[in-house]
Formats: structure tokens, C-alpha cells, sequence
């Protein structure tokens, strides 16, 4: 299908002569709808999108149609991703531009690159990665114990002596009787700082899990569907990864509801 695109002029690094802007999601809890949906609007303001799958168990594989064996990078609805990575000795990075070398694409001619990953090994080999430099810090979290639990481990590996700027996204967010203090206190010895005007809330809603449904047998990404609360926080995550005007995402939501 053709893809609509706005034509923006975003301030975003620019190395070689590309534009790029690194965002890594960290979470053990399931993200890959907020991926696909941030790729589609990012796409439909005219930017070039790369998501990288470096989960445990690969499952972009499953999310997105038609892809070849072998190939480690499929267009989907006017963005890449790359996903099927497998157990990687020498670390995804490494696989990942040798094969797009073969196939003579370059990642630095992406505007975007979202890093999607619940492993340590991926977080360890950042430094030695072309997305280094990460100018986004995205946690994923909900009040699921092991999620809680396991991100703690997670960022426990990744923040070190400098302290980190992170937006917080709270997916699915559900109403407990578990405390903001304790979730907040399971990271409190880490070197993080969350920024509360940046703290995003998407609450569980059927309408939003059968849109989901809906757009993985479609092959297409369309936020028609979702409730009104979720492409809110759509929008407000948009804004908190990306240098985008805001009138540019406002349009680019509307192109991306259409499925344009």
C-alpha cells in the first residue's frame, strides 16, 4: 500500500551527513504494539523509521507479515524493522550491518531508530554499537511483579555511574492496591531520573486489544480503533521521543487512523 508523507524539517542529529535519532525501550513487559504504532505515525510525518527487535524471543516475528527466510529486514507499512536475530555471538549490531552492507542500505540514513529490548546482552553492547549515542530513554513498565522485578535487573545492568534522563510509560496501566512508593522505591538506588510531566499512562482497553488483533491478520497499522485515551498517550509519547513540530504529529495521527 502507498504511503502518505508530510515533508518536516526537524532539528535532529546529524553524523555523515544522515539524520538519526536513537530511541531505546527498555521493559520485560510487552511493547511491540507502542513500537508499531509510534513507527506508523513517525513514518507518516514523512521520516525514515527503523525498529530493531532485540527481545529474547523475537516476536516481531509474528507481528508483521510476509517475511522471507533469511531476511533479518522487512519493510512493514512504510517503516523497517528488523527482527529474527536469533543467539548472536558477536552481538546484533555487528549481524545487522553486515547484512544491510549486502544489501547496500546503511543505517545511518534513518531518521529514527527504535531499540525495542528485554536482554542484557543487548543493553551491554550498546557503547560498542553504531546507536551509541542513545537520545531517548523509554522504560516500559506495569505493576506486574516480574515486570517490576526484571526491569529493575535490567536497568540495575545498563545505568551506571551517570545519572539518566527516562520517560516513564506505565503499559497496561491498571488500577491495584500495589503502591506508586514501592514501585518507585525498586529503582530508587539506580542512577535514573524520570521526568513527572513526562510520565505516561495507557490503560488496558478491549477496543485498543482488538484493534491490535485487527491490524496483525490485516497486515496494516491503523490507530482507527483505539480508544481515545491511548492515542492521546500515543501522541504524548511521539512528542517525548521525537523533534517533531507538534502540529506535524497532530497531522501525521490522522494519516496514521486512516492507515495512509
Amino acid at each position: 500500500m502507498e504511503t502518505t508523507r508530510l515533508k518536516t524539517d526537524g532539528a535532529i542529529n546529524v553524523v555523515g551527513g544522515a539524520t538519526f535519532r536513537n530511541i531505546l525501550f527498555i521493559g520485560a513487559g510487552e511493547k511491540i504494539e507502542l513500537l508499531l504504532y509510534l513507527g506508523r505515525i513517525l513514518t507518516a510525518a514523512g521520516k525514515r523509521v527503523l525498529i530493531i527487535d532485540a527481545t529474547a524471543q523475537q516476536k516481531y516475528r509474528y507481528s508483521i507479515p510476509e517475511i522471507a527466510k533469511g531476511n533479518l529486514l522487512t519493510e512493514y507499512d512504510g517503516f523497517d524493522v528488523a527482527t529474527g536475530f536469533g543467539k548472536q555471538p558477536n552481538g546484533i549490531h555487528e549481524v545487522l550491518q553486515l547484512y544491510m552492507k549486502s544489501n547496500k542500505e546503511r543505517i545511518e540514513s534513518y531518521d529514527y531508530i527504535l531499540m525495542d529490548t528485554d536482554t542484557v546482552e543487548f543493553l551491554s553492547d550498546i557503547p560498542k554499537a553504531p546507536w551509541h549515542e542513545i537520545h531517548e530513554h523509554i522504560l516500559v513498565t506495569n505493576s506486574d511483579r516480574f515486570v517490576v522485578e526484571r526491569n529493575a535487573e535490567l536497568l540495575g545492568s545498563y545505568v551506571k555511574d551517570t545519572v539518566i534522563p527516562f520517560t516513564k510509560v506505565q503499559y497496561p496501566a491498571v488500577d491495584t492496591q500495589v503502591k506508586e512508593d514501592y514501585l518507585d522505591s525498586v529503582l530508587s538506588h539506580l542512577n535514573i531520573q524520570f521526568d513527572e510531566n513526562r510520565e505516561i499512562e495507557i490503560y488496558f482497553d478491549e477496543m485498543d486489544h482488538a484493534a491490535k488483533i485487527n491490524n496483525q491478520y490485516e497486515s496494516v497499522i491503523r490507530l482507527k480503533g483505539l480508544a481515545r485515551s491511548t492515542k492521546k498517550a500515543l501522541y504524548g509519547l511521539a512528542k517525548a521521543v521525537s523533534v517533531e513540530e507538534g502540529n506535524t504529529l497532530k497531522t501525521a495521527m490522522k494519516l496514521a487512523e486512516k492507515g495512509k
